[in-house]
């Protein structure tokens, strides 16, 4: 998982447990503050979590062709050759 020759990796994992930290605590303090009378303010942090996790989704897919819709609807990339 870690590769000796890229440095850069050992930063994009240690940033991805930041992260998940961050998403569970977050969670965490949702729960309790909804279990303990704070309902008023809980949908401003339910959208903000809705807009991080799109961006993050985002993020993640961003050079994913899957998600290329002018590839994608004509059933894959022009660049390669017809086959029968």
């Amino acid at each position: 998982m870690i590769d000796k020759e890229s440095r850069s990796r050992k930063a994009v994992i240690l940033a991805l447990l930041i992260i998940c930290i961050l998403v569970v605590a977050g969670t965490a303090f949702l729960l309790y503050y909804n279990a303990n009378g704070g309902q008023n303010g809980i949908k401003t942090y339910l959208s903000i979590g809705v807009i991080l996790s799109f961006v993050m989704w985002w993020i993640a897919h961003y050079k994913d062709e899957a998600f290329n819709p002018p590839v994608s609807s004509l059933g894959g990339s022009t660049d390669k050759p017809l086959r029968n």
